[in-house]
């Protein structure tokens, strides 16, 4: 899945949650940084398919890795080596995209 912030830039979404009636997609910081949560309703959704195996845990949708792995937390938390096992199983799926560090 594939959103356009309000800054005009292209982010891939590995994640959906629910909270307080609102909706915010999981996508990760430019630049090797973590997690961050965007709200739907400040975004433009460009591709509303989700090209990977997902996991529903804890209110959410999640890309099966994070769940799996344990990498969720790891990667709020801006680890960069959940950041590195995230990238090599997105790649081994075919989804790494060109501005994934």
């Amino acid at each position: 899945m594939k959103i356009q912030d309000k800054y005009g830039a292209l982010r891939e979404v590995y994640g959906i949650t629910w909270r307080s009636g609102k909706t915010f997609f999981y996508t990760l910081e430019k630049d090797g940084g973590g997690f961050i949560f965007i709200q739907e309703s400040s975004v433009n959704i460009v591709d509303n398919t989700i090209p990977f195996r997902t996991i529903y845990c804890d209110g959410s949708i999640l890309h099966w890795a994070l769940v799996e792995n344990n990498l969720k937390e790891s990667l709020q938390e801006t680890n960069p080596e959940a950041r590195k096992i995230f990238r090599s199983i997105l790649e081994q799926e075919g989804c790494v995209y060109p501005d994934f560090e």
